[in-house]
């Protein structure tokens, strides 16, 4: 070819390091919860489990107690049907608690660099009601929007971040207390990508030497 092979982008997604179990390296994405942007995080009762709460096809981060999770489905297919929620094998479902408890998927930057954050947030409930959806970073909404029944909400930019920075995406009830917010189940899709790990595909040894005949030629 004229030219050598470009580099492939390195990218990330949080269905594919979400853990079975507890425990299980996850970098670079952090799962839990926060209470008024206070991470309530593991300690507040939550565990990882599989399956989730015996349902054979699913992994879960729960508190059965608030009933706020983030379920990945594990089984085989495109996904699967329980009760009004539908899970999708391409994307996590995010569960608010009754309390107030917001689930949240966080991109921690393992480099310098600019990411692009690309994906959407889902109604995955057949009885969904309405939920706050968005994104943060450095105490910053890139986004933030009301889903509503069978709504969804795309989502596609750019973030340069130093190492240890990050964007948080996130589900909460939009007030929904109790019973109302039983039904707020919403799919975070998400790929992450480092942009600056594409590289400029470099001319070949052969092509070089064409080149510069050329230059030759045309001078």
């Amino acid at each position: 070819s004229m030219f050598g092979t470009a580099q492939s982008a390195v990218t990330y997604d949080p269905v594919k390091v979400f853990p079975s179990i507890e425990g299980v390296a996850t970098t670079p994405f952090i799962f839990d919860f926060f209470y008024n942007y206070n991470a309530l995080g593991q300690g507040f009762g939550y565990a990882f489990g599989s399956p989730c709460d015996g349902i054979a096809g699913l992994s879960c981060l729960s508190n059965g107690f608030v009933e706020s999770s983030i379920v990945k489905y594990v089984g085989a297919g495109s996904g699967m049907e329980r009760g009004t929620v539908n899970y999708l094998a391409d994307r996590l479902n995010l569960h608010p608690g009754k309390f107030g408890e917001v689930a949240r998927v966080t991109f921690v930057a393992p480099n310098a660099g600019s990411f692009n954050f690309k994906g959407e947030f889902s109604a995955q409930d057949d009885s969904y009601g309405s939920t706050i959806v968005g994104a943060r970073n450095a105490g910053s909404f890139l986004l933030e929007a009301a889903l509503l029944s069978s709504g969804s909400r795309a989502f596609d930019f750019d973030v340069d971040l130093t190492t240890g920075q990050s964007v948080s995406f996130f589900v909460d009830r939009n007030g929904n207390f109790l019973g109302a917010h039983a039904f707020d189940s919403t799919g975070l899709k998400l790929s992450v990508t480092d942009l600056t790990s594409v590289q400029t595909p470099v001319p070949e040894p052969a092509t070089w030497a064409l080149l510069i005949t050329g230059f030759g030629l045309a001078g």
